[in-house]
């Protein structure tokens, strides 16, 4: 059956965004003008306009811009159907690396739910998570099986040591169901009474500031 294909390493359930979190790129575009050079014909009168009063230019306001880099964000999101409990108050690379394991947990929510592999696993997923993603929602897709419900995630555990980072994700599936040919199936059915905690382990993405990517996880058993 289609919920126990739906597990990660040590039989944890393996559940972005930017996610969700993921990294934008800025483009900036330059405009050049151009002018016309011919002379003017013989005989013609030439009129010369007034020139135009000079206008100072308005100054520009220093800008101020939020920036998402070091601060934590409650990724929550009612209407795919995942809840980030007890959003902890971080800040710097904790605050980053919360992020990205949030953005991993929802990207991977939005999987089991579509039966499609996330394509923000490209981004920032190391080449077996995203296979181990693509895996999930081609079996899923086999057994014709649909979730649906709401997903609880509480991500604690944040540690930093220079380029690399951990943390854990206590994920809640005892409000999810899962729809099967053969009916639809309860969490005491497919074995998600209990919930159940995931090791993520990042590395540092070094294409930009507050960047980081998913290396592998571990199941750590009940949380």
């Amino acid at each position: 059956m289609s919920w126990w294909r739906a597990t990660g390493a040590g039989g944890q359930p393996v559940s972005r965004q930017i996610a969700g979190l993921a990294a934008g790129v800025l483009v900036v575009g330059l405009l050049v003008g151009c002018t016309g050079g011919g002379q003017e014909p013989l005989g013609l009168l030439t009129v010369t306009a007034d020139p135009s009063p000079e206008v100072e230019p308005t100054p520009t306001p220093t800008p101020t811009p939020t920036s998402i880099v070091g601060v934590v964000l409650d990724m929550s999101d009612p209407e795919l159907g995942i809840v980030f409990d007890a959003v902890p108050d971080l800040s710097g690379d904790e605050a980053d690396v919360y992020n990205w394991i949030a953005t991993y947990r929802q990207e991977y929510w939005r999987t089991l739910v579509t039966n499609e592999a996330s394509p923000a696993f490209a981004v920032f997923t190391s080449p077996e998570i995203r296979a181990r993603m693509s895996e999930i929602a081609a079996n899923n897709t086999a057994d014709q099986s649909v979730w649906d419900g709401e997903f609880h995630v509480t991500i604690s555990d944040i540690s930093v040591d220079g380029d690399t980072a951990s943390g854990t994700s206590c994920d809640d599936y005892r409000q999810v169901t899962v729809e099967e040919p053969e009916g639809v199936l309860g969490p005491d059915v497919t074995g998600h009474d209990v919930p159940r905690l995931l090791r993520v382990n990042l590395v540092r993405n070094s294409l930009g500031e507050g960047l980081w990517s998913i290396e592998s996880t571990e199941g750590l058993g009940e949380c």
